[in-house]
């Protein structure tokens, strides 16, 4: 029996994993799964290979390792496979804001975080309603790490939020409180949970 896993039109070229005659053949593995990619358990209880769980197992995965995977099962008279998708995502830094006082007791307020993956959802919003921003821009380092600015103008004193975060995640918040004039100052804090003892 013969196991290939390769991953998504590499099925020519390097393994990622292959067994066979009864052992793993490192010898053409893809070298940037050298020492990361061995047989798993589907289950506690599948009795791995013996059994037929030819599930694979990645370890320390990096952005680098999404995509569609693809394992092949042979023997001398017959083959089947079986594909399956893995997303990898890395949730960034704690929104970090900044403020410039404007004209007419207005506030420019920006947010920016970087690091994530894949890019990620930015949202304002005040003590009362959701606020539209001047503007949202993505940028997207060498290791693919996605960072994002924001900017939106506000009347003072007022309390703003910027959230920052992944699709069906629970994002990443940090508020500003302004006080009635400049000089009293601005109030920043990552969002928490406060308790109230009575």
């Amino acid at each position: 029996m013969e196991v290939l896993w390769y991953q998504g039109s590499d099925q020519f070229g390097t393994p990622v994993l292959l067994y066979k005659a009864r052992t793993l053949d490192y010898s053409s593995q893809k070298a940037s799964y050298a020492g990361r990619a061995s047989f798993g358990l589907k289950e506690e209880t599948s009795g791995g290979l013996k059994a037929g769980d030819v599930s694979l197992k990645l370890e320390n995965v990096t952005i680098e390792d999404a995509g569609k995977y693809i394992c092949v099962v042979s023997s001398f008279d017959d083959s089947d496979s079986a594909s399956i998708s893995l997303t990898v995502t890395e949730t960034g830094h704690q929104p970090l804001l900044s403020a410039v006082m404007k004209d007419d007791n207005k506030v420019n307020l920006s947010c920016q975080s970087d690091g994530w993956h894949p890019k990620p959802e930015l949202s304002w919003s005040d003590s009362k309603t959701a606020l539209i921003p001047g503007n949202v821009m993505f940028s997207k380092n060498s290791a693919g790490f996605y960072s994002v600015h924001s900017w939106v103008l506000v009347s003072s004193p007022s309390e703003v939020s910027c959230s920052v975060g992944l699709f069906n995640e629970e994002p990443k918040e940090t508020r500003m409180r302004q006080k009635n004039s400049l000089e009293e100052g601005l109030w920043f804090h990552p969002q928490v949970s406060f308790i109230s003892l009575l």
